[in-house]
């Protein structure tokens, strides 16, 4: 998970609030605009997951709307998801409701917009999102079900092959360890890499052994 820097909101979405304060109102060419605007701000992946959300992109609010009416069309309180329901657990074969669907309307400790909440994030061995706060390690677990095999495999998965082009690349560069894993790391702020948060967090890491 990385921190949200959000972005101006769409103009049409001052325009709609003059004459609305209905969520249902926003549709069409200005939803798309806002929806273009969240993948821009968040690099085309998820807020929670991070999975790629460059096709199949909801809008999230992230102070539910069923507790405050008033942010409904503030677009502070809106985030890009998936949709929450593409994997299935290998034992049963059920679905397995994670991100925003298995939150449904549940309040969060946890604010990805917030750099103090992002710092408290780490990852272990098994590639399970953690926190130092136990109450954001709450949200990631139980509210957003962010911990679950298939997802954790797909973290690692996306690890050893950023780390495996690296290495290519390292070699065709000739940069020392340090400043070529540096420069992925402020590559990773401006690309559409899935799982980008552990991918920064492992190659930190790296920089730490090699100091």
């Amino acid at each position: 998970m990385i921190r949200i820097h959000k972005s101006n909101e769409p103009n049409c979405l001052v325009d709609l609030r003059e004459n609305s304060n209905d969520y249902s109102d926003l549709r069409d060419e200005c939803r798309s605009e806002v929806l273009d605007s969240l993948k821009t701000e968040q690099v085309g992946i998820c807020a929670y997951c991070q999975k790629e959300v460059n096709t199949v992109i909801e809008i999230e609010h992230y102070i539910p709307q069923s507790i405050d009416e008033e942010k409904v069309l503030i677009y502070e309180n809106f985030l890009g998801v998936c949709s929450g329901f593409f994997y299935v657990d290998k034992n049963t074969g059920e679905k397995i409701d994670y991100c925003s669907r298995k939150r449904g309307n549940q309040e969060l400790f946890l604010n990805p917009m917030e750099s103090e909440d992002m710092d408290t994030i780490y990852y272990d061995e098994n590639n399970k999102i953690l926190s130092s706060n136990v109450k954001i390690l709450y949200d990631l677990e139980q509210t957003l079900n962010l911990n679950f095999t298939e997802l954790c495999d797909k973290r690692g998965e996306a690890f050893q092959t950023f780390l495996l082009n690296l290495y290519k690349l390292k070699e065709i560069l000739g940069l020392s360890k340090v400043d070529f894993v540096n420069k992925a790391i402020q590559l990773l702020s401006v690309g559409n890499t899935e799982y980008s948060g552990i991918i920064k967090f492992r190659l930190k890491q790296l920089i730490s052994e090699s100091s």
